[in-house]
């Protein structure tokens, strides 16, 4: 079954890598950033595949996960 490719953004970097661990293990494909800058200036974000899906702490700073 091919899974999705899922976008952590999260300040937490225990918790990023943990999430990425996890999910991994489970046959998806996830990509990790600290803070919703770098994602929305990643190649990534460019050339976002379908299907994929974004998991953001909604705390964050500069750019909220609500705002993301």
């Amino acid at each position: 079954m091919d899974r999705s490719h899922i976008f952590i953004i999260d300040n937490d970097r225990p918790r990023r890598e943990s999430l990425a661990s996890a999910l991994t293990e489970r046959g998806h494909r996830p990509s990790t950033f600290e803070h919703g800058p770098a994602f929305l200036d990643s190649p990534d974000y460019e050339r976002m595949p379908a299907p994929a899906c974004v998991l953001t702490h909604l705390d964050l700073t500069p750019l909220a996960g609500v705002e993301l």
